[in-house]
């Protein structure tokens, strides 16, 4: 389903470069277990558009970005394409909320139990249960008033213009480039992003 605009609509992320913003911000993160998979997007090897798209129905298009809706699930996912690397996906977001503006959405089925970590830690886990299984997070705030902002949660629109509640608190998880970040609105994860820049 489109949202109403061109399919051709330009889409930037805030931070212009999310992998050159977060690069080397490993911390206390790169100690004990993380997040290498969200579903079938892992850093253990490229992912590539075909196959990705294949699990949500879909077909390639001439798109960096790919947005997705489930209504059924309450679910939205997108996956971008590496600029440097076309043809493969070098980030997956999925949230409860809507995540792209200004982009053609695709309606599909995102299965909730598909669209989890390895051990478990999906949309709805609580702030416990990431805990429990990646106990050594770099935590920032994000949404309004936040010291340390991540506002890359929505593709196609400048959130420095348009702020987007996206939660109140964020765990990162990984190594240099390859980063799994959760975001929680009350102690429950309300979105999960996972990227692979090389």
């Amino acid at each position: 389903m489109m949202n109403g605009f061109r399919s051709g609509a330009f889409a930037f992320l805030v931070l212009g470069s999310l992998c050159a913003a977060q690069s080397g911000q490993s911390g206390e993160a790169a100690k004990g277990k993380v997040p290498n998979s969200l579903g079938p997007y892992t850093h253990l090897h490229d992912v590539f558009v075909k196959p990705f798209l294949a699990t949500l129905g879909a077909k390639p298009a001439k798109r960096e970005i790919y947005c997705f809706e489930d209504k059924k699930h309450g679910l939205y996912l997108y996956g971008r394409q590496d600029e440097e690397h076309p043809g493969r996906i070098e980030m997956v977001l999925l949230s409860t909320f809507p995540n792209c503006v200004h982009l053609p959405v695709i309606e599909t089925t995102i299965d909730p139990n598909l669209w989890k970590t390895p051990e478990g830690i999906g949309i709805g886990s609580t702030k416990e249960d990431v805990l429990r299984v990646y106990p050594h997070p770099n935590a920032f705030k994000v949404g309004k008033g936040a010291t340390v902002k991540y506002p890359y949660e929505i593709a196609g629109i400048d959130l420095k213009k348009s702020p987007t509640p996206t939660g109140d608190l964020g765990f990162q998880y990984g190594e240099e480039l390859e980063l799994t970040d959760f975001g929680f609105s009350q102690g429950k994860v309300i979105w999960i992003s996972i990227h692979d820049c090389e």
